[in-house]
């Protein structure tokens, strides 16, 4: 065997101080969720061999010989958690706090998340890092977003994203114009590491189409803010984007005229209080979206400002009516038989919270929006995995696939809140154990 892979020093503790990275590891006696949405699969065991699931066996089987045999009598497996709608924001605190911060992410079972949009020159490090299943972090995919020259014009954010580039000619933050070259703006985009292109503000129809057919061309995944302006979501669902981001938005399909650039879009100009979800026109969108098989990313914690007093917005005063629309919009889709990925969109911060958003999240889509907990974990993993491209690979228990896994106790068939009770989790086939996040080092 190789020598023992110590990963102390990167601030995570190893089951019981043991693992190897050609370790064969026997996960006995589990309650399997595989992530599919079936029903839990009792007395299974799992053969962890080079970082993959190698067996599933179910219970009876002959168990295979393994370097390390663990017994998880009562506790459940389910897939790591993949965070749809997630912003590391690197460069705006220090690198060790960006560590923290990530760290933090995993350990709270998130294995792997989609940046929607950042600093592509530190993401696309830290994705290259994030690849190796030694980094305590989760796996990253990250876009490139597209915008009008008016969103890169008004808004303060993208400063920091240039690197000294003029605003939006960056690789990953591009304005386009009417002239712009979209083949060689998505070239470049996909050499800066992106997954995928994010259609973000301030762009018209025939450009979100033009976009859309390029990347797809080219191998990048389409994601689009549901309403782009001056847009509406049916124009991104005709035009084949593969994602649709914040439920909230989608309610610009029933807005007879839509402002020129988002700058100029206000709650004031929707009728939450009326809007119906029955709407002929929202219902129009909702069956575009089911036969075009476009999924949501529903982002539904960002609404609930009660929830999440931080995020409250200037429009407090019709919040609720905000929130009763976007999760009525959400349960249709879902009844629909729409793909829900659920993403979070908002930083979090292991100093206001005792774990990732992503589990409140999953919590919301069950006890507002409809969904059964088996749903809502599958909006949390495989879904998110379809999203990204990347089903193969991770998402679901399956052999063959990634060992990227967490062991939790408690049925979340019968509490969603189970999911946060977390006995460790396993990314490419290492062990971490949550109880670093008690005795992660602060911020000076």
């Amino acid at each position: 065997m190789k020598p023992l892979l110590r990963l102390f020093a990167l601030g995570c503790v190893l089951l019981s101080g043991n693992a190897w990275a050609d370790q064969r590891i026997l996960l006995t006696h589990v309650t399997l969720i595989d992530g599919t949405g079936s029903d839990p699969y009792p007395g299974t065991s799992l053969l962890i061999e080079d970082g993959k699931i190698a067996k599933i066996l179910p219970y009876g089987s002959e168990q295979p010989k393994a370097d390390k045999i663990i017994n998880l009598q009562g506790r459940y497996v389910m897939p790591g958690l993949v965070d749809s709608h997630y912003h590391l924001i690197p460069g705006v605190r220090t690198a060790e706090e960006d560590a923290r911060y990530r760290r933090f992410a995993l350990l709270g079972g998130v294995t792997a998340v989609r940046d929607m949009g950042g600093d592509g020159a530190a993401l696309k490090d830290l994705a290259a890092r994030a690849e190796s299943a030694s980094d305590p972090s989760p796996r990253i995919f990250f876009s490139a977003f597209f915008a009008g020259p008016t969103w890169f014009a008004n808004d303060e954010r993208v400063k920091i994203l240039m690197h000294g580039r003029p605003k939006g000619e960056a690789p990953w933050a591009r304005q386009i114009k009417p002239d712009t070259n979209i083949a060689a703006a998505v070239a470049e985009a996909k050499s800066a590491g992106a997954t995928g292109v994010k259609i973000y503000a301030d762009l018209t129809p025939p450009q979100i189409a033009g976009i859309a057919k390029e990347a797809k061309r080219q191998g990048l995944k389409v994601w689009s803010h549901a309403t782009v302006f001056p847009a509406k979501p049916s124009d991104a669902v005709n035009a084949g984007v593969e994602t649709l981001s914040h439920g909230n938005l989608a309610v610009w399909e029933a807005v007879d005229q839509l402002p020129a650039i988002s700058d100029q879009a206000t709650n004031s100009m929707v009728g939450w209080e009326a809007q119906s979800i029955d709407d002929p026109r929202i219902v129009k969108l909702l069956e575009a979206m089911k036969s075009r098989g476009t999924m949501l990313d529903d982002t539904l914690i960002h609404t609930k400002t009660k929830l999440k007093p931080a995020i409250a917005k200037t429009n407090a005063a019709r919040a609720d009516a905000i929130e009763r629309w976007v999760i009525a919009f959400v349960r249709r889709a879902n009844e629909m038989g729409i793909v829900i990925a659920a993403g979070t969109d908002f930083p979090e911060s292991p100093d206001d919270h005792p774990y990732p958003n992503i589990h409140d999240e999953m919590a919301i889509l069950v006890s507002n929006a409809g969904l059964k907990p088996l749903e809502a974990i599958r909006a949390a993993t495989l879904n998110g995995a379809k999203v990204l491209g990347q089903e193969a690979s991770f998402g679901t228990v399956a052999e063959g696939k990634r060992a990227d896994i967490m062991v939790i106790k408690g049925d979340p068939r019968r509490d969603m809140a189970n999911t946060r009770n977390i006995e460790w989790v396993m990314k490419g086939g290492i062990i971490y154990m949550p109880d670093e996040r008690a005795s992660a080092p602060k911020p000076n």
